[in-house]
């Protein structure tokens, strides 16, 4: 909540929290009718936007106290004494590029050592420019061979067109953004006004081009270039996501949406006439932007933008909008869900984005040990991040040292330096603890978390424990509807971004058994009872059959007493493991652990057929093949 930020710049509101309209502090006493609610106000998210005068900004911060890793920057010289040659000029005018629009990017001509070819080659540069410095460069030759500077910062190509522009084009490469700019979006037109003295904003001047600096690849997306750029980006209203038409570039797209907010993106269709040309003479449709351009000219360019269609948030969703899915589905067999990595453990459970997995046991058995080994243990494997928001386990320093622990498999004091600082430069890189100073509701939560998505790709979050958060609920609502609502909201987020949203539970009133011993927790222990049981996709019980006899006993019973969706993975029933309190880590009945790096170097070397790399932590340097 924003209410006192923006009240300090002069905003008159009369509620804390949501939306209102109210009067602009800028324009309003110079305008004839005075209260006139021309500025728009989220005060949740600490935006403002005036529809009369087009004052906008937010007032939204984040305290970033992470290790910053550090880039070298270009020399900055390079733009002084460019050059553009007439090969350049002639083959950007084959592309439908001009050599003004050149010029406006500075795009020009240099010699230039590539790793590709092992010398120096005829070269045209891209620069990488963001808030008036040199950011990066990417240099390409006349076979197509690409490189960035060496240690530079990952950052969207076009950062430039940013400047006072609240919607932008995403797309693939570096040709597609020109091919935007040369139809018209991307540039500074001057603002009129109508007969009322409204200002009318041009209907291309809105728009800012981009283009990601590395392209698409299949599989996993690692968008360094976006938590660069996150913070140039979040004040942006709306993104039309215009990547290749290949599957690769669907993938890209795919990730874009979910990094950015579906609610804010459009994608475009490319048009099926089959007018490109292929080397064998055969003709397909366009897959680019830049294609779009040199076949059917700048009016179709900025039509299949304009058209672009939005995403379905919520609504009705017919069988023929998503057929092609569910055959392609059909006829190669549903996938199943990524794994836990966690070896017999996904017959019973796998990771499925989208969905609420409910965390139960009693209060000090380590079901959130367990389950945080479970999430760090998919990062070792796959790169996957998470957003926690854990305050039982506060101060911050507290729960990273479990994580390092549980990393390298011993105690702090058993561990040495070198050992220590590797395993904190692991969790850093995956695992981000969130503990907003003020609010704990569900939407101060959900705000923090929608950053960390947007900066950092988190593949899921958790809620540790559920009763932490602040209870916002009203008069008349009972307890079971109130955890109905929130449930309800929580599982849009989950939706909407596409992650595996996580929440632990504790149980209400335990009853012992006459041995003394505790019964396994099941939904109708918990608060809410059916509700959370209903609103839950997926409910894992932890249990410690022989706590009551030996505190220190290592055998630990997993129960999968609720399972959404068995096609795409998992089981009921029950899984056994143990806990090795010396290495801090899980293992199955046959002493196989699986939260180790080490392990997981060996089976990633399998899996890559003896290629040893981790796609995840890989560095794009001169050296890396693009």
């Amino acid at each position: 909540m924003y209410y006192d930020q923006l009240s300090n710049l002069g905003i008159k509101l009369r509620r804390r929290s949501g939306q209102e309209k109210t009067t602009c502090p800028q324009c309003s006493e110079s305008r004839r009718n005075k209260k006139d609610t021309s500025l728009s106000v989220n005060i949740t998210e600490g935006t403002y936007n005036c529809h009369h005068c087009s004052w906008k900004g937010s007032v939204k911060q984040f305290q970033q106290k992470e290790m910053k890793k550090k880039f070298e920057k270009p020399d900055q010289s390079m733009l002084k004494s460019i050059s553009l040659n007439e090969k350049v000029v002639a083959y950007s005018k084959s592309r439908g590029i001009s050599e003004e629009t050149l010029k406006r990017f500075m795009i020009h001509a240099k010699e230039e050592w590539m790793p590709q070819t092992q010398k120096k080659e005829r070269c045209i540069v891209f620069p990488y420019i963001r808030s008036g410095e040199l950011i990066n460069a990417k240099f390409r030759d006349g076979a197509k061979n690409f490189r960035l500077c060496k240690d530079a910062e990952m950052t969207f190509f076009g950062m430039q067109t940013l400047d006072g522009k609240h919607c932008a084009i995403i797309t693939e490469g570096e040709w597609d953004a020109l091919a935007a700019y040369e139809s018209g979006f991307g540039k500074n037109y001057e603002t009129v006004a109508d007969k009322d003295g409204v200002v009318v904003e041009h209907d291309l001047g809105r728009w800012a081009v981009l283009s990601v600096p590395n392209g698409a690849s299949m599989g996993s997306q690692k968008l360094e270039y976006l938590d660069n750029c996150s913070d140039w980006l979040s004040s942006i209203d709306e993104f039309v996501i215009a990547t290749d038409g290949d599957e690769a570039g669907i993938s890209l797209r795919d990730e874009l949406v979910r990094r950015l907010g579906v609610e804010k993106c459009r994608i475009l269709h490319y048009p099926s006439d089959a007018v490109i040309s292929n080397i064998d003479g055969s003709k397909r449709a366009c897959k680019d932007l830049n294609e779009v351009l040199l076949a059917f000219g700048k009016d179709a360019l900025i039509s299949l933008v304009n058209e672009s269609d939005a995403l379905p948030v919520d609504g009705i969703t017919y069988l023929g909008d998503i057929f092609p899915t569910m055959l392609e589905n059909f006829r190669n067999g549903v996938k199943l869900s990524p794994t836990t990595r966690f070896g017999d453990f996904d017959e019973y459970f796998r990771w499925k984005k989208g969905d609420i997995n409910v965390v139960i046991g009693y209060g000090n058995h380590g079901k959130t040990t367990f389950w945080l080994q479970m999430m760090l243990t998919k990062s070792i494997y796959d790169g996957w991040k998470w957003a926690i928001f854990s305050p039982e386990n506060y101060p911050a320093n507290d729960f990273y040292d479990d994580l390092v622990e549980m990393y390298a498999g011993k105690w702090l004091d058993k561990m040495d330096e070198k050992e220590y600082v590797e395993a904190c430069g692991f969790v850093n890189d995956h695992i981000f603890y969130v503990y907003p100073e003020n609010e704990h509701d569900i939407e101060s939560i959900h705000e923090k978390f929608r950053y960390l998505i947007l900066k950092k790709g988190c593949d899921g979050v958790m809620i540790d424990p559920f009763n932490q958060l602040d209870k916002v609920q009203k008069p008349y609502e009972r307890d079971d509807q109130y955890i109905g609502n929130v449930l309800k909201d929580i599982k849009r987020f989950a939706l909407l971004n596409a992650v595996s949203y996580n929440i632990v539970m504790h149980p209400k009133n335990p009853s012992y058994n006459s041995d003394k011993s505790l019964p396994v927790v099941d939904m109708y222990d918990i608060a809410g009872g059916a509700m959370t049981g209903n609103k839950s996709d997926q409910i894992i019980s932890y249990y410690r059959p022989n706590f009551h006899l030996d505190k220190n006993d290592p055998n630990v019973q997993v129960h999968i007493q609720k399972l959404k969706r068995r096609r795409t993975g998992g089981k009921l029933g029950q899984f056994e493991i143990k806990l090795n309190w010396s290495t801090k880590r899980y293992s199955d009945m046959f002493d196989h652990t699986y939260c180790d790096p080490e392990r997981a170097k060996r089976i990633l070397f399998q899996e890559n057929n003896g290629i040893l790399q981790n796609p995840q932590q890989q560095e794009l340097t001169d050296e890396t093949p693009f």
